[in-house]
């Protein structure tokens, strides 16, 4: 085949039509991906709202460790005072 202008004219038409073509079905599914990863994203953002700070997460393990104090305490006056009760029970019920 022999190329005349008219016919190079129309090959590079064709050619750059493709291109075109080819470019926008591109940009087209980048965008698709893009949205994909924004809504992953979106969906990570919203889930670190509800992590545990560093800060608060020692708050709770101080508290924790105060009323497992407060329960050790308890327990050790219990232990203290049952004796006392029961040797009290034994006086008062063995009239």
């Amino acid at each position: 085949m022999s190329w005349t202008i008219k016919t190079l004219k129309k090959y590079f038409e064709q050619r750059f039509d493709a291109m075109d073509h080819a470019r926008k079905l591109a940009r087209k599914l980048m965008n698709k991906r893009l949205d994909g990863i924004n809504e992953i994203r979106e969906q990570l953002d919203r889930q670190v709202i509800t992590f545990v700070s560093k800060e608060e997460l020692k708050l709770v393990e101080r508290d924790i460790k105060s009323l497992s104090r407060l329960v050790y305490i308890g327990l050790g006056v219990w232990l203290l005072l049952q004796p006392i009760i029961m040797f009290v029970m034994t006086l008062i019920f063995k009239k």
